[in-house]
């Protein structure tokens, strides 16, 4: 039987952010190959990430990424032209 485990809320106090601290995520690029569903064709990063390549520029918040990137992705992010600080890290 599953259960839950119990959230104190009284142990997670609720303090306001840091208004000029970045917007994160930590991501791998690609861990599996694709899959497909009824026809379609899904990917990770690797396939779906390209609208998002300008995200923090197109915003104009600050964004970073701590990514395992290779290749010409790796370098794409590092230049900085869509705005993210990115942290890369290739295995």
């Amino acid at each position: 039987m599953p259960t839950r485990q119990p959230v104190v809320l009284d142990l997670w106090p609720v303090k306001p952010g840091d208004s000029a601290a970045p917007f994160t995520s930590v991501m791998n690029w690609t861990a599996y190959g694709e899959h497909e569903h009824q026809g379609r064709r899904y990917g990770q990063k690797d396939r779906e990430f390209e609208p998002y390549f300008t995200l923090p520029s197109q915003a104009g918040v600050p964004m970073e990424l701590a990514v395992n990137a290779r290749g010409s992705i790796r370098q794409r992010l590092l230049q900085g032209d869509g705005g993210w600080r990115v942290h890369a890290r290739l295995p």
